[in-house]
């Protein structure tokens, strides 16, 4: 998974609808996805939110207190349809 991702490195995109970002964004969701629930055992569906996204609430996953559900991270996110 993590050489489909690395197949769009270097290279520079139109936009949001640009076909070629768009199979960018899913890659680094399912990646994402994949990497957070190994690291956190959180499922997360890679439909739900953007690649930056998920990006985000990684780190805010490695940084919150031990004591703290990932819940209340998901809710500053917005979920897509």
């Amino acid at each position: 998974m993590k050489s489909r991702l690395l197949d769009y490195a270097g290279k520079y995109f139109t936009g949001p609808q640009d076909p070629s970002y768009q199979l960018y964004d899913l890659a680094l969701r399912e990646y994402m996805v994949d990497r957070i629930n190994k690291r956190f055992g959180v499922a997360l569906d890679p439909k739900t939110y953007s690649g930056f996204d998920l990006l985000e609430i990684e780190s805010l996953f490695k940084y919150r207190k031990p004591d703290e559900p990932f819940d209340i991270f998901l809710k500053m996110f917005p979920k897509y349809p």
